[in-house]
């Protein structure tokens, strides 16, 4: 029904364009008006299906900003896919799938612990995202997983460094774990702390390894593991939720 709307609108805004009575943003109108195109549902279909690969077209929805380009900001992390991104949360999305298998597959029947994906880390007020945590009545591991076959690992160092810093300070402090849909529970300072990393697949990245693995070796009880070597992962949090 909206999307309807927003069609006739859209026609009206053109005729009267057309007859003199422009209305709305000029620029689009006298675009469109120029084309010579009677905008339809039939006219947005086919612009659907020819720019596919380039621009997807969906139902509309409201959202809530303080601007217009403030709008436009925050739907741009949601509805631009940026293909660095994709590689990241497509190897976390890999790791994070095999450990969960393997963990419920080998978790004790009376035991509560699960997994829950993608929790805000809070050390104060300052929040950081891991792709999992392992809990039971307390938080007993955290994980987050990294990619070095990135176009811009110089990102990812950047990125690694400010995670790192945030995971001392918990040990220092304790912190706070929330995930959608289940209480917060409070981190203890002795938790778990793990990373699992892909290894990069040409010599330029190695070096970006070699400085991320300083960086979490001065994290007190942090242990990186590279996807080889995952299952390590599963055998830890058995350990700490046996």
């Amino acid at each position: 029904m909206i999307a309807n709307y927003w069609l006739r609108e859209l026609q009206r805004m053109v005729i009267n364009l057309v007859s003199g009575r422009a209305s709305g943003p000029e620029a689009i109108l006298t675009a469109i008006a120029d084309s010579g195109e009677n905008i339809s549902a039939a006219t947005v279909a086919r612009l659907a299906a020819r720019l596919n690969n380039a621009v997807q077209i969906s139902a509309p929805y409201p959202i809530v900003s303080d601007s217009a380009q403030a709008g436009i900001d925050m739907l741009f992390d949601h509805l631009v896919a940026d293909p660095q991104v994709k590689t990241r949360e497509l190897f976390g999305a890999r790791v994070t799938n095999y450990v969960s298998q393997q963990f419920r597959l080998a978790l004790p029947r009376e035991s509560h612990a699960v997994i829950r994906n993608r929790p805000q880390i809070k050390v104060g007020a300052v929040p950081r995202t891991a792709n999992f945590a392992i809990t039971d009545s307390r938080v007993e591991q955290i994980t987050n997983t990294w990619s070095f076959n990135l176009s811009d690992v110089e990102k990812v160092s950047t990125e690694i460094q400010a995670w790192s810093a945030h995971m001392s300070r918990l040990r220092q402090r304790g912190g706070l774990l929330e995930s959608k849909g289940r209480p917060p529970l409070v981190i203890p300072e002795n938790v778990q702390l793990r990373v699992v990393y892909e290894e990069p697949r040409s010599e330029v990245a190695r070096p970006a390894l070699e400085i991320a693995k300083e960086v979490w070796a001065e994290v007190p009880g942090l242990v990186a593991y590279p996807e080889s070597q995952q299952s390590r992962l599963v055998d830890d949090a058995l350990a700490v939720v046996a």
